[in-house]
């Protein structure tokens, strides 16, 4: 398969902080979408962030929120040497991402050195970040259960009037997942569920602070 290729403009510490996001979607089992989804963004916004697309940034809130939904803390986990040019100065990065063998591979190439300790000596190199991603899949079957899960659940959260007061993706998740531990409820899937009950006039999006909600109420 074709590689996929991406760059950005960023500082180092900004790199870092968004290698850890990555590595914690990645550790959680989550796609870009379904991050965005849970953030209450628009479908590209974590993959934009991730991708250090076009200036993307995060604000204080937004990272906040972020390690909610990895269930992780903020974090910077390369050892890099500090940047000659200062904290400011901005680096192109280039990255690739490549599915073979079942998997995402990826590739990211970056002007800095990395410590490395070995012993009582530190060496500081410069070599390309690699990692991997294995994609989510569901048989059609599976996909058709989690659906009717989902389905079920927020019909009951409706019935109980939980959306009167609106509700964020990522705590309607939460609340569904108290109760049901299937690893097949991901988020895509309530993502469906909620935009057909919209479709269907059963409820409708508000967004406050910048963030999707979900609510019954006006």
């Amino acid at each position: 398969m074709e590689k996929y290729t991406y760059k950005g403009l960023v500082t180092q510490d900004d790199f870092n902080v968004r290698f850890g996001f990555c590595q914690s979607r990645i550790a959680i089992g989550y796609t870009q979408e379904e991050a965005s989804f849970l953030m209450g963004k628009h479908s590209y916004f974590y993959g934009e962030y991730e991708e250090m697309r076009d200036g993307t940034k995060l604000t204080e809130s937004e990272k906040t929120l972020l390690c909610s939904v990895f269930k992780t803390q903020l974090s910077s986990p390369i050892n890099f040497e500090r940047d000659e040019f200062g904290y400011d100065y901005k680096r192109i990065i280039k990255g690739e991402r490549e599915e073979k063998q079942g998997a995402y591979h990826y590739t990211l190439h970056h002007p800095w050195l990395i410590r490395i300790e070995k012993g009582d000596k530190v060496i500081k190199e410069n070599f390309p970040i690699t990692y991997r991603e294995l994609p989510f899949r569901l048989e059609t079957q599976q996909e058709q259960e989690a659906l009717a899960l989902f389905d079920e659940a927020v019909n009951w959260l409706l019935r109980i009037s939980f959306f009167q007061h609106p509700q964020s993706p990522l705590q309607i998740y939460e609340r569904i997942r108290l109760t049901h531990h299937s690893p097949i409820l991901r988020p895509r899937y309530l993502k469906e569920v909620l935009y057909r009950l919209m479709a269907e006039k059963c409820l409708q999006i508000k967004t406050i602070n910048g963030n999707i909600h979900y609510t019954t109420s006006i």
